[in-house]
């Protein structure tokens, strides 16, 4: 599971669009307590909200939007580097994908789809920041 950072593919909107637009790209989704990393809720690996259950997980209080990877998500892998030489060094050895990070480590979370979905694909008017 990761999360998401609504910020960066879809700007300002309410954490349940961001839900709906996450789904209706086939990514899985779940609900994480404001704040914190991971969720809360009994059996989250096993969760699959559809789009017509958002409103009864993301229901306008302050919240996180988890992704879950696998199967729930068509496939989606998340390569998470934790130091700042394998930051710099992704370039070489990965391809061409979805990235993200924190303003401090940014690019840190490089994002495949084992369905070989095109990296320079937009979502809703928006593109994942791509290494080149």
């Amino acid at each position: 599971m990761i999360p998401l950072f609504v910020s960066k593919i879809v700007p300002k909107i309410p954490v349940e669009e961001a839900a709906r637009i996450y789904t209706r790209n086939g990514l899985g989704v779940i609900p994480v307590p404001y704040k914190e990393k991971g969720p809360r809720l009994n059996d989250w690996p096993n969760l699959r909200i559809e789009e017509e259950d958002i409103p009864t997980f993301f229901n306008g209080e302050p919240l996180n939007i988890g992704v879950l990877l696998g199967e729930p998500s068509n496939g989606l892998t998340d390569i998470d580097l934790d130091c700042i030489e394998a930051v710099k060094l992704a370039p070489v050895f990965l391809g061409e994908t979805w990235m993200f990070g924190r303003a401090s480590k940014q690019r840190s979370h490089w994002i495949f789809n084992r369905y070989g979905r095109d990296p320079n694909e937009e979502v809703h008017g928006h593109r994942w920041q791509h290494a080149a």
